[in-house]
């Protein structure tokens, strides 16, 4: 389970370092407007979500000896991080105007995106077939969401630290580190560099898991037969329930990833360490909530876990709006404690900020593993293997979740007064407030929503273990 996760390590520091740096990056260092770079990166998510289904529908046709997932993710993956090299490595000719900048942001985020398709669909249906239990699906999602979380922690959260620090003459001249583009490129080559060495051992580590698939049994083929697959899978009830739940879930999220960057900024003012700290123990939340997963699966089923964990997510976001909002504490609120000056504001806002990620990675890990039960109630009926569609449909609506999200957050920032700028720039104080506040209140207002669609799922292990009895028994005769 760990090897395959190891995967994770690569998709952790492509994405996460665009959902975390890519917006600030390209508003705060390059001034392009948040609209245009919300709009440049909402496309390429959305291509990128128009592309799962039809990778996945690939490797459910694909007949190797190789089987239909390592080729994909070792060709897919190479191309994937070299290209992620240049989308922080701006050529100067696409920086004389902002026109030629965005159409370089979305020439190469669609770029990214398509051969991110490429190795994470195979990857992850390639997690569908390691692993078959009810019980056992959790705990690999919630290592897996782990091992992603671990690398988010050592790569973009600690490049606050690393990449970030602000030098007595830059804090002298008024300039912020995040403004500088070098520090991004810097990262960028960086995550490269580690992005490489993951995929090659995530690759070789797990080939003893492929199986030949040149004697499979397959479905349609064609166009025709892609999108007769699809319909198929979008007509399963149970597979429907959960990319809806994903779906709602996820804008929500999706939305406090953009806007907690620039609250980390310029609601919190953070120093670079504090920045570690907060987008750290996040990312350390969001491990843990996948690891307990497999715990509170064990006891309350993954549709009880999926309750609890929106429920959790609310109340977090719901006592920041409390504390922060009204004034109560204020953000650089510091007290003395013998010779030392504690930023009491900060430390409440971080801790109930991870316990947030917390729920986020409870909701995450267990909708991925219940797709993969979903999918295998289909093989007991059909008896025709669809986990690389099931998990690219899941991929699909994931993906288009955080495409509405950016697109809907670069009109929110430019909305509430944030601005493309370059240098230190400095806002008003409401303009500061309403960013909080967009920050504590859009996950909890989209996340609420998320339990309806999910209220009926039925697969639990008794369903599951009753599924495959039927099925042998038809065999059987």
């Amino acid at each position: 389970m760990v090897k395959y996760s190891t995967g994770d390590v690569s998709t952790s520091l492509t994405l996460n370092s665009l959902f975390g740096f890519a917006m600030v990056y390209y508003t705060q260092a390059l001034g392009l407007s948040p609209v245009w770079a919300g709009l440049a990166m909402g496309l390429a998510t959305f291509w990128e979500a128009v592309s799962d289904p039809i990778m996945g529908y690939i490797t459910d046709i694909t007949r190797s000896k190789h089987g239909r997932y390592h080729p994909y993710m070792f060709i897919g993956g190479i191309t994937m991080m070299l290209v992620f090299f240049f989308l922080w490595k701006v050529p100067a000719f696409f920086l004389v105007t902002k026109v030629l900048l965005f159409c370089y942001l979305v020439v190469m985020n669609l770029l990214l995106r398509t051969l991110f398709t490429v190795f994470f669909i195979p990857y992850t249906a390639l997690g569908f077939e390691i692993c078959t239990d009810y019980d056992g699906r959790s705990k690999l999602q919630g290592i897996r969401l782990a091992m992603n979380m671990l690398a988010n922690l050592l790569g973009p959260a600690l490049s606050w630290t690393i990449f970030f620090s602000q030098t007595p003459q830059q804090k002298a001249a008024g300039i912020e580190p995040n403004s500088i583009a070098a520090n991004y490129v810097n990262m960028g080559t960086g995550f490269t560099a580690a992005g490489l060495l993951f995929v090659l051992y995530c690759c070789i580590a797990t080939y003893k898991y492929k199986q030949d698939s040149r004697n499979l049994q397959t479905g349609s083929t064609g166009i025709a037969g892609f999108f007769k697959e699809m319909l198929g899978i979008l007509k399963d009830k149970n597979a429907r329930s959960v990319y809806l739940f994903l779906f709602i879930a996820l804008v929500g999220v999706a939305m406090v990833s953009v806007f907690q960057m620039f609250c980390y900024i310029h609601f919190l003012a953070c120093t670079a360490f504090m920045k570690t700290l907060i987008h750290g123990s996040s990312m350390v939340g969001m491990g843990i909530g996948g690891l307990i997963s497999q715990y509170m699966v064990r006891f309350l089923s993954k549709r009880g876990a999926i309750v609890v964990a929106v429920i959790w997510n609310v109340s977090c976001n719901v006592i920041l709006a409390i504390l922060y909002l009204p004034g109560i504490i204020e953000p650089q609120a510091i007290c003395r404690i013998y010779s030392f000056d504690v930023p009491y504001g900060f430390g409440i806002f971080m801790f109930f900020h991870a316990a947030f990620w917390v729920s986020n990675g409870v909701l995450l890990a267990t909708s991925a593993a219940m797709i993969a039960d979903v999918s295998e109630i289909n093989l007991l009926k059909t008896n025709i293997n669809k986990d690389g569609s099931y998990s690219s449909v899941l991929c699909f609506v994931n993906k288009l979740a955080i495409s509405v999200a950016i697109f809907i957050a670069g009109f929110v920032l430019s909305g509430i007064g944030i601005e493309g700028h370059t240098g230190s720039g400095t806002y008003a104080k409401d303009t500061i407030w309403r960013l909080g506040a967009v920050t504590v209140l859009s996950g909890p207002i989209v996340s609420i929503f998320a339990l309806l669609p999910v209220w009926s799922y039925p697969i639990t292990r008794e369903y599951l273990k009753n599924a495959r009895e039927e099925a042998a028994c038809v065999k059987c005769k």
